[in-house]
């Protein structure tokens, strides 16, 4: 592939609302096509000449919905905690990768690691 045949279908995917490649360079929270736009345009059509007051149909480029409360869980920050518990009341632990080892060095496999905290092997 020559360098003006990428430019050209980065172009065209960037021209495109249903790609990934589109909506991320349009700054849109998920892609579309063409005919879902259309869709949503209908549904907004539809619910003005039925309801008094409807709300528009969510846009991809609408911002996103505010959370309501004021903390939101770290689920990745309390995954790692946990797993840091359980490993330090073994002889498996992991390395500064993640990587699990036995106290001897050797790497270790998932297996290993029990849902009750111990060990199998």
């Amino acid at each position: 592939m020559t360098w003006g045949e990428a430019m050209r279908q980065t172009k065209i995917l960037a021209r495109d609302t249903a790609s990934q490649v589109g909506a991320a360079l349009a700054g849109w929270q998920y892609p579309v096509s063409r005919g879902e736009l259309a869709l949503m345009d209908l549904y907004d059509a539809f619910a003005q000449a039925t309801f008094k007051k409807p709300k528009p149909y969510p846009r991809p480029w609408d911002a996103p919905p505010k959370r309501f409360g004021s903390r939101v869980a770290n689920v990745a920050g309390v995954l790692a905690a946990h797993r840091a518990a359980i490993d330090a009341t073994r002889d498996v632990y992991r390395d500064a990768r993640g990587r699990l080892r036995h106290a001897n060095g050797r790497f270790a496999r998932e297996s290993v690691m029990t849902p009750s905290g111990g060990t199998d092997g």
